[in-house]
C-alpha cells in the first residue's frame, strides 16, 4: 500500500489499465504509463516519484515463495525467447505452487542490450530512474528493455530521427542515396526476424489486437513507400521523415503487445513506462477490442490505480 501522505505521481501524464486475456487465455493487468521524456511536473498536494511508486508495487507484487514450478521441456521449447524473460519465467511462471502469488513484469523504453553501465547516458531522466528498480533486494520480479528499434536500425540512427529538431542528418542521407534510407528505414522492417517471428506464428499474427498493430504499420510502411517513389523536391523530405517516425513507434509498440498477448511468461501485471505518443498509440489500438479499461491523467492518485 502506498504512503497516503504521498497520494499522486509526479511527472507523468497518463496511466491507462486495461484487463486483457493473452493468447493462453489468462488474465492480464497491463498497465502503461505515458511519460514526457526528461519533463519532470509536479503536484500541488503530497506526491511520490515514479520510481518510488514501482519500487512499492514491485515490492507487492513479488512471490513470496520458491517453490514454484514450471512446465518441463521448457527450456527445449523457448530457446528462441529472451533470454532475461526466460530465466524469469522459471522462478515466477508457469504452474504456480498451492500459496498463490502474484508477479510482475516492467517493461521500459530503452534498449534491451544497454546494462547499467551505459543506460544512464540514454533514455530519459524518468525512465533511468525507474531503470534504478531492476535490481531491488529480494523481488522476483524483472524489468526488461523493450525498444527494438536501437537494434535495427542502430542508436545514432534512432536519435537522429526521434531527437534531432532539424533531421539534417538523415535528410542529408535522402539526398545522397535514397536506397540506403529505403533498405534501413523501410525495407528493414518486414526483413527483420522480429517481425517474421510474429507473421510466422498464425495464432499471434491472427490475434485481434496484434492485427490492428500489424495493419497500422503496413499503413505508414506503405505511405512513406508511395513518399519516396514520389519524392521530387527537398519540401517532401520533412514529410517522409514525419511518417518514418511513426512507422518504427508502431514497431516497438508492437514489441509491447506481442509480450503481452503472444509470450506467456505467467506474470499477473505487465506494467510499462513509454513516452506518452506510445501510451497514446496502444490506448488507440486497445480501445478497440478492450472494454475493462481506465483513463487517469495528470497528477494520478495513487489509490486509483487497479491492483492485480
Amino acid at each position: 500500500m502506498i504512503n497516503k501522505t504521498m497520494p499522486k505521481i509526479r511527472s507523468i501524464e497518463t496511466v491507462d489499465q486495461y484487463m486483457i486475456k493473452n493468447n493462453n487465455g489468462k488474465d492480464i493487468l497491463l498497465t502503461v504509463v505515458g511519460e514526457i521524456h526528461d519533463q519532470e511536473t509536479h503536484c500541488q498536494s503530497d506526491q511520490v516519484r515514479l520510481a518510488q511508486f514501482v519500487e512499492e508495487r514491485l515490492t507487492n507484487a513479488q512471490t513470496t515463495k520458491d517453490d514454484i514450478s514450471y512446465d518441463e521441456g521448457t527450456d527445449e521449447e523457448d530457446n528462441s525467447e529472451d533470454e532475461e524473460l526466460m530465466t524469469t519465467r522459471k522462478s515466477t511462471g508457469g504452474r504456480r505452487s498451492t500459496e498463490e502469488t502474484k508477479s510482475m513484469l516492467l517493461l521500459l523504453e530503452y534498449d534491451p542490450s544497454l546494462d547499467k553501465n551505459n543506460f544512464p547516458t540514454f533514455g530519459s531522466s524518468i525512465l533511468r530512474e525507474v531503470f534504478s528498480t531492476k535490481d531491488y533486494p529480494n523481488s522476483k520480479n524483472i524489468a526488461v528493455g523493450i525498444d527494438i528499434r536501437t537494434q535495427m536500425i542502430g542508436r545514432r540512427n534512432q536519435s537522429e530521427l526521434y531527437n534531432k529538431p532539424d533531421l539534417a542528418f538523415l535528410k542529408d542521407m535522402l539526398k545522397k542515396d535514397i536506397k540506403q534510407f529505403f533498405n534501413l528505414f523501410v525495407n528493414n522492417i518486414f526483413e527483420s526476424d522480429f517481425l517474421k517471428q510474429i507473421l510466422e506464428n498464425k495464432k499471434c499474427k491472427e490475434n485481434p489486437i496484434i492485427h490492428t498493430c500489424l495493419r497500422k504499420i503496413n499503413q505508414f510502411h506503405s505511405k512513406v513507400l508511395h513518399l519516396l517513389q514520389t519524392l521530387k523536391n527537398e519540401s517532401q523530405l520533412d514529410d517522409i521523415l514525419f511518417y518514418t517516425k511513426y512507422l518504427w513507434a508502431c514497431v516497438m509498440d508492437l514489441r509491447i503487445l506481442q509480450i503481452a498477448l503472444c509470450e506467456d511468461y505467467g506474470y499477473d501485471e505487465i506494467f510499462v513506462v513509454v513516452g506518452i505518443s506510445h501510451a497514446e498509440n496502444i490506448k488507440t489500438i486497445l480501445s478497440l477490442t478492450i472494454t475493462e479499461r481506465q483513463h487517469l491523467s495528470g497528477c494520478v492518485d495513487t489509490q486509483d490505480i487497479w491492483k492485480y
